[in-house]
């Protein structure tokens, strides 16, 4: 079942989104770089992606100790432990798709400028020569 999972993630259907996301970036890169306002925004945004995808993976042993058998969803979180085990199954649920949506918002922040230009102010109208 574990591996099912495992499997579903790294080429299941947010797996395109990944790639998506990926292509854009490095376009962005690529062909307007001078479109990033926050350069560091940018760059946390590539290494929540990267949390992302290894995250998940690093906590999956942290799931079988914790749930006993290694069954995720399933029971198995009896005992002392069951307090523990829920949380690092909600963790281990919530982490990949949490850190890629701050991923995503950290790149698109980071294309908008640091501050909008400011309103023209309101020029005079002037009397018309007829009046």
């Amino acid at each position: 079942m574990q591996e099912l999972m495992l499997l579903k993630q790294m080429v299941g259907s947010e797996g395109w989104l990944h790639v998506a996301f990926l292509a854009g970036m490095f376009a962005i890169l690529i062909f307007r770089r001078e479109s990033i306002a926050i350069p560091g925004l940018f760059k946390l945004s590539i290494l929540f992606f990267a949390a992302s995808l290894v995250l998940p993976s690093l906590i999956v042993p942290f799931v079988g100790v914790m749930g006993g058998g290694g069954n995720v969803f399933g029971g198995g979180f009896g005992g002392p432990n069951s307090e523990a085990g829920f949380v690092v199954s909600l963790v281990y649920s919530g982490a990949g798709p949490s850190l890629f949506a701050l991923s995503l918002m950290c790149g698109v922040f980071a294309l908008f400028p640091r501050k909008l230009p400011a309103p023209r102010a309101a020029s005079v109208p002037t009397k018309h020569p007829l009046d």
